[in-house]
């Protein structure tokens, strides 16, 4: 495969590296650090990551909306501009079949001894009790 595509990069004529591109039709994945990105550009990538994952099972957004239990124009906003419910998020991600991705979203990562410490003891503080008025009966 390389020896051909070498070849055709050496070639100087036009057809060959036509043929070299990439289909435009298909979302190609792109590493967007969400370290540095804004919340539009999070949304942005998560709407071309979802187009990706449904054009790769070979899906249209029809399809796809059925299978979610959304409407197409739901879909068409995600998938476009990022945008929609948390719940038709989620909905769209099981119609993908993708539960699975979901299972590591926000665990909590435990990096020394110390911090395993403090979400111990996290997980075993309560909330403060109302404190009741004086006056109210009780």
């Amino acid at each position: 495969m390389l020896g051909i595509k070498n070849r055709l990069l050496k070639n100087q004529d036009s057809r060959f590296k036509a043929t070299l591109s990439f289909p435009p039709f298909i979302a190609y994945p792109t590493m967007l650090d969400f370290g540095f990105a804004s919340e539009q550009e999070i949304r942005l990538e998560l709407g071309r990551r979802l187009r990706a994952q449904r054009l790769a099972q070979g899906l249209s957004q029809v399809e796809l909306a059925e299978r979610a239990g959304i409407g197409v124009n739901t879909l068409k906003l995600l998938e476009g501009k990022g945008k929609c419910t948390f719940e038709n998020f989620i909905r769209t991600v099981l119609g993908l079949g993708l539960a699975d991705e979901l299972q590591s979203l926000l665990v909590l990562k435990i990096d020394s001894i110390a911090r395993m410490e403090r979400a111990e003891q996290a997980k075993r503080i309560r909330a403060p009790r109302a404190r009741r008025r004086a006056g109210d009966g009780q």
